[in-house]
């Protein structure tokens, strides 16, 4: 949860609108879904304490983009949106936003940081 609520914060910094945290959506689960000017932005956060064994995003492996592209069409042919007061057609995207809790910068220096991917495709 940590980490959802940084990449949280860092996305509402950046402007936009946080709409949902952890949405059901049919047998999927998205993490965060946003606005970002209008479009619709389904994120899937990953954290990790440090990049000592690998980067966050390098988690997010194909079966999981597939996933979070299939959670976000289900999303977009239901009913939510209406409910949200969004317009009936709305361009989406999915992205990653990979969270470093303890940064190896130096001794109780630095703070979590922060790496945004947009657009993420499956190809």
């Amino acid at each position: 949860m940590a980490a959802e609520d940084i990449a949280c914060r860092f996305l509402e910094a950046l402007g936009w609108q946080v709409l949902a945290r952890n949405l059901i959506v049919g047998r999927d689960e998205i993490d965060l879904v946003c606005l970002d000017e209008g479009v619709l932005v389904c994120v899937e956060v990953r954290g990790h304490a440090t990049s000592r064994f690998g980067a966050a995003e390098e988690s997010v492996d194909r079966r999981k983009l597939a996933r979070n592209h299939r959670a976000a069409m289900t999303l977009i042919r239901s009913g939510w949106r209406r409910e949200q007061g969004l317009p009936t057609r709305v361009n989406w995207r999915v992205d990653v936003v990979a969270v470093e809790l303890r940064p190896a910068l130096c001794r109780d220096m630095g703070g979590p940081t922060v790496r945004h991917i947009q657009g993420v495709t499956l190809d």
